[in-house]
């Protein structure tokens, strides 16, 4: 199972060790060199939303927010799952691997690109919610987010797509319940091939 940029890892990892596997679980994965897809307005707004984590990490070296309390405690988890967030935000250290991740975004695309598709192998893939309201239409951004989670059922015959209802880029934390539902089925049934064909994606 990977989440956001681990999708890339888990990728790698089928394609080297096939038969240590029963199955992949994406948690909003990302697709290889997906910023390539994304147009110059668009990736002005990642380059913003880069900026703001070295503002926030910033923030957290400072410790403001332990100051005002103002902490993701990872509502609805149990307390060992909720303390991690919590704690993830008091560690600056957090940050720089953050940043170095993004710093090697571009060549682990590249070394993904090539894996799959991975057969049977069943495969499930969580993606967040980019429009709940349905009142605004979602932007460029999330457009193209989509059509990318939707590319990501092809590599396999016995893939599944899950939109977490509710739920943004970290689904593992807002929509935990719908992640240990879901995968605990995929896991107590790793040999059955049907299980993903039995619910639509």
């Amino acid at each position: 199972m990977g989440h956001s940029i681990a999708g890339l890892d888990i990728r790698d990892y089928a394609a080297r060790y096939p038969q240590n596997l029963s199955g992949l679980v994406f948690v909003d994965g990302s697709p290889p060199l997906q910023e390539d897809r994304f147009p110059g307005r668009t990736k002005f707004v990642l380059f913003k939303a880069k900026l703001e984590l070295l503002q926030t990490k910033w923030l957290h070296v400072l410790g403001i927010p332990r100051i005002t309390g103002d902490r993701n405690i990872g509502e609805g988890l149990e307390i060992s799952a909720g303390k991690m967030p919590s704690e993830d935000q008091c560690r600056a250290a957090l940050f720089t691997a953050l940043e170095r991740e993004d710093e090697d975004f571009p060549q682990s695309g590249k070394e993904a690109i090539h894996t799959g598709p991975f057969g049977d192998l069943p495969i499930l893939n969580f993606s967040q919610n980019n429009h709940p309201s349905g009142n605004e239409p979602p932007s460029k951004v999330d457009e193209i987010w989509d059509q990318m989670q939707e590319e990501l059922k092809s590599l396999s015959t016995r893939s599944r797509r899950i939109i977490a209802k509710d739920s943004s880029h970290y689904i593992q934390i807002e929509r935990s319940d719908l992640l240990n539902s879901e995968v605990a089925d995929l896991i107590r049934q790793p040999h059955n091939r049907d299980l993903l064909a039995q619910k639509p994606g």
